[in-house]
């Protein structure tokens, strides 16, 4: 993703997956759908202006309405962010608009907010947020992290992003280092938005890249002519709850021995059942007993490979709160 700009999106059918990736320098988008036999190409899309072939990253919106892919090559040549509008039934792409500026050095990350209406552009020094809701949203553009000078142990500038399952939007740096930046509340329109630089220790060292995870919280388009499968969302809807972690918290984390401590800051609010998944969101181990119906509890992890993990605690109260958590060696 951080040369070709290759991601992906759930079709509109609730099944089907399409997978975007430009052609080097042009403004040529190949487009292939991934369905039950496999890929396939379905079509050459010519849209907008060519994209420099340069060291940046693509996203599609939580929604699935918009597509963005930023990059940049020189301070001199300057940097972009294009915006296009995505039919999640055709895999066609629209309506191209380009914000361009210069004084960026190489590498940019994007990743938009959960609600899909701001996005995020992290820009080597600076990460900046758009508001997509405002008819000038290139105007709207404000700076809402300067880089701190922060090393570990080499230099933390910003780099790709992406946005989590729990809601956050976590960001890599360009240097190899061993934390991600952190953006805890991207719904937020400027510094409510909340960036903690080098906010979350992963454990071990890392330099430029960020999983791609995909939107499986995305499903079918209801009464979309597309939706012709008889798959639909859950019953919740067609996104499971939001998920929050305010008044959760698991220690120790990294995790060297297998044991955490798992506990809610409400009384009242017990856990009744936890799911932990790994970074591509397939569940490892399920875990629910009689003896549950705790605000607090200590878990034996089974023996994982080292990386990252998510857990996930649904409680009495109806909420889902997921946590990131390191397993170390």
């Amino acid at each position: 993703t951080l040369c070709d700009g290759m991601t992906a999106i759930r079709h509109g059918n609730g099944r089907d997956w399409w997978i975007m990736v430009n052609e080097h320098d042009t403004n040529r988008f190949y487009t292939i759908l991934l369905d039950t036999t496999g890929p396939h190409l379905q079509f050459i899309q010519s849209v907008g202006l060519n994209v420099p072939s340069t060291l940046g990253q693509s996203c599609f919106s939580p929604d699935g309405a918009t597509f963005a892919t930023v990059g940049a090559s020189t301070t001199t040549e300057g940097s972009f962010l294009d915006l296009y509008d995505f039919d999640r039934c055709t895999g066609r792409l629209s309506s191209h608009r380009r914000h361009h500026w210069t004084g960026t050095s190489v590498g940019l990350g994007v990743a938009f907010s959960p609600n899909s209406k701001n996005l995020y552009v992290s820009a080597r020094l600076s990460i900046y947020q758009y508001d997509l809701t405002q008819t000038d949203w290139i105007g709207s553009r404000q700076s809402v992290a300067y880089y701190d000078g922060y090393e570990s142990p080499l230099p933390t500038r910003f780099f790709a992003a992406q946005l989590a399952p729990d809601n956050r939007i976590y960001i890599s740096c360009t240097s190899s280092a061993d934390v991600l930046h952190v953006i805890n509340f991207p719904d937020s329109i400027g510094n409510d938005c909340d960036v903690v630089q080098h906010g979350f220790n992963i454990g071990c060292y890392h330099y430029l890249t960020i999983p791609n995870y995909p939107n499986f919280r995305i499903f079918d388009i209801p009464n979309s002519v597309c939706d012709t499968l008889g798959i639909n969302a859950p019953s919740s809807g067609t996104t499971y709850p939001a998920a929050t972690d305010a008044a959760l918290s698991i220690y120790p984390n990294p995790v060297t021995d297998g044991i955490i401590n798992v506990q809610l800051q409400s009384e009242s609010n017990k856990i009744l059942r936890m799911t932990l998944v790994n970074a591509v969101g397939l569940a490892q181990v399920n875990y629910s007993a009689p003896d549950f119906g705790l605000n607090q509890l200590e878990l034996n992890l089974p023996k994982l490979p080292a990386g990252l993990y998510y857990l996930q605690v649904f409680t009495t109260d109806g909420e889902i709160s997921i946590k990131p958590i390191v397993i170390v060696d």
